[in-house]
C-alpha cells in the first residue's frame, strides 16, 4: 500500500508504508522444531485458505512417532487465534497475539470450556525485544507474559506464568513454563525444504 505525500502544489512520487514485522510466518511448508522437556516436537503449516477477510491456517503437531494432530489458527483483525486444537473447536477462538508485537500491548485470553481441554484465563502482555539464545542460533526476540489467573473457572491463588518469546519472520523461539521449556532446535521455510 502507498501513500501519496502532498508538497506545496506538485504530488510527489508514492511512499511506501513501513511494512509491520511478523511474528507469525505461516506460510504453507513453513516447520518449527523444538525441544520440549526432554523430547522433540515439531509444528508444520499445512494449508493457508483465505476467505471472508480472514486467513485460515492449518498446521500438524508432533511429538513422536504415531503421536500427530493437527491444529486450525486464525489470522484476522491483525491478530492470531487458535480455532481448533487435536480434534477440539474453540468458540469463540482463543487469541494468541497480535501480528506485529509492540511492547505494553495488553489483551486477555480466554480459553472456553471445552471437555478434555484445560480452561484457562489470563492477561497477556508484550515486553521489550531481548537476546534469547536457543539451539537453532540467536534472536531478537519479543517476549509475551501470560498470567494465568483462573482454570477451569476457579480463581487461582497465585498466576501461573508462562512467557513466549517471538522472533521477527521465525515465529515462537522459545516457550518458558513452571517446570519447564520449549526451545527452537530448527525453522525452516519452504524455500528451504527444496534446496
Amino acid at each position: 500500500m502507498f501513500v501519496s505525500v502532498l508538497l506545496a502544489t506538485s504530488l510527489a512520487a508514492p511512499v511506501p508504508k513501513a511494512k509491520a514485522p511478523n511474528y507469525y510466518p505461516l506460510a504453507v511448508g513453513n516447520k518449527w522444531v523444538y525441544e520440549q522437556d526432554g523430547r522433540e516436537v515439531s509444528e508444520e503449516v499445512t494449508k493457508v485458505a483465505e476467505k471472508d477477510g480472514e486467513t485460515r491456517v492449518t498446521t500438524i503437531h508432533s511429538s513422536g512417532p504415531g503421536n500427530h494432530w493437527e491444529m486450525e489458527y486464525v489470522v484476522k483483525d491483525g491478530a492470531v487465534y487458535q480455532s481448533r486444537a487435536a480434534g477440539f473447536a474453540f468458540d469463540p477462538p482463543v487469541r494468541h497475539a497480535a501480528l506485529d508485537l509492540k511492547a505494553g500491548a495488553k489483551w486477555t485470553s480466554t480459553t472456553p470450556p471445552v471437555k478434555g481441554v484445560l480452561a484457562m484465563s489470563g492477561e497477556m502482555a508484550v515486553g521489550e525485544a531481548e537476546e534469547v539464545k536457543v539451539p537453532a542460533g540467536t534472536f531478537t526476540a519479543v517476549p509475551v507474559v501470560y498470567a494465568v489467573t483462573e482454570e477451569s473457572g476457579q480463581k487461582l491463588n497465585k498466576p501461573k506464568v508462562y512467557t513466549y518469546w517471538y522472533a521477527e519472520g521465525v515465529g515462537l523461539v522459545r516457550m518458558k513454563y513452571d517446570g519447564g521449556e520449549k526451545v527452537l532446535k530448527e525453522f525452516t521455510t519452504a524455500k528451504d525444504a527444496k534446496k
